[in-house]
């Protein structure tokens, strides 16, 4: 019975040899978080929440099924990111729990362009679960309960470019090549992947807010065929989106989403395989459920010239002294709109008007000239 158990852990930890390119799962709703792949996107989108469940295979027992967590955000006045991510993989007997903490920064070049980098520290936990194992002696005590698992630490490093609608990004996840170790014959070797993204936002009506992007991704591990995939997405930004993918050595796909109050995202996605087994494996399902947060954004400060303050300032003592001027002519209209006896009972008011009018002028001309000659120095 201890053979048995050394062929079937020996079987298992070959599968990932046979689909190398299938060490990190494949998600459907990457393009609206991509974060799920690349630790440099973390907070460049606000502070977002979103929760994916994906089953894959549906007609196999024992496929494929995905259950995680991200949250992200931007911190240090935007200058920086921050990311979470929790995810849960079970394909047949083998679990692997992933948890993710990200730190990204961002260099920006204009309001619409920035390079930014980004860095995740990874704990992956790899289960085992021969106890799930249909066997004809299911009661041998080498069989009940018996799980191995092993933890191990990785990292992710990754990189995008954003150039106003244009948008690029390398990421290689399992930096490390950690390796999980069973026993001291039997182990899991997690290889380096290398990701790269392209994408292009063209605006097909900026009032009603409704683009197109298309967005390819291509995935490259050394010693394996390079996987890719191309997605079209139309986009409505306060209803939803709808787009169509294709992947290669799989099959095509679809996705549509909505959006609620512009906070809550909704998105299903669903894939078929069109090789040899499309028969067998059935579709996919992927469901997302996204909430943006709404921040505040920080106040920008502007800072002005010393010779645009005094601008301003003789500006407003021009103001001000144009304000008056129009304040005395209406009383002097009033005065002549009387009849003669009223005027000789307030003409001493008006002469006493007119005079603090003048003496108003002459102050306030003096402040003008003034500030004039300090901001032509500091012109110099």
């Amino acid at each position: 019975m201890k053979r048995l158990v050394y062929i079937l852990l020996s079987l298992f930890l070959l599968i990932p040899l046979i689909g190398e390119c299938q060490q990190l799962p494949h998600y459907n709703h990457y393009f609206r978080n991509p974060y799920l792949y690349n630790p440099s996107t973390a907070g460049i989108n606000g502070l977002n929440l979103f929760a994916i469940h994906k089953s894959q295979w549906t007609s196999i027992p024992g496929a494929p099924k995905l259950n995680l967590l991200t949250l992200d955000g931007p911190i240090m006045n935007e200058k920086a990111g921050f990311g979470l991510l929790v995810s849960d993989d079970k394909r047949g007997i083998t679990k692997r729990t992933d948890v993710n903490a990200t730190f990204s920064y961002k260099v920006k070049f204009s309001d619409v362009s920035f390079l930014s980098f980004g860095f995740s520290g990874v704990y992956i936990n790899t289960r085992l679960l021969f106890n799930e194992v249909i066997v004809s002696h299911s009661e041998d005590p080498m069989i009940l309960g018996m799980n191995a698992q092993s933890g191990v630490f990785d990292a992710v490093t990754g990189l995008t470019l954003k150039l106003n609608k244009f948008q690029l990004g390398i990421a290689v996840p399992q930096i490390l090549e950690s390796k999980a170790e069973f026993s001291e014959v039997s182990f899991y070797q997690y290889k380096r992947h290398y990701l790269a993204s392209a994408g292009y936002n063209f605006v097909v009506n900026s009032e009603k807010e409704i683009s197109v992007t298309p967005l390819a991704l291509a995935k490259l591990i050394p010693g394996a065929p390079v996987q890719y995939d191309v997605n079209l997405t139309a986009d409505w930004k306060n209803t939803g989106w709808f787009g169509v993918s294709y992947r290669s050595s799989y099959g095509a796909g679809v996705n549509v989403g909505v959006r609620i109050l512009e906070k809550l995202s909704v998105g299903y996605s669903f894939d078929i395989n069109t090789g040899p087994v499309s028969n067998f494996v059935g579709l996919g399902h992927e469901f997302l459920l996204g909430y943006r947060f709404t921040t505040k954004p920080p106040t920008p400060k502007v800072k002005m010239k010393k010779e645009d303050r005094i601008t301003e300032e003789i500006e407003q003592y021009k103001r001000s002294l144009k304000e008056q001027e129009e304040h005395v002519i209406k009383l002097i209209d009033q005065f002549y709109s009387k009849g003669p006896s009223g005027r000789i009972q307030n003409i001493d008011d008006i002469e006493e008007i007119n005079m603090e009018l003048e003496i108003f002028r002459a102050q306030t001309k003096e402040k003008i000239n003034k500030k004039e000659k300090e901001r032509d120095k500091k012109k110099k």
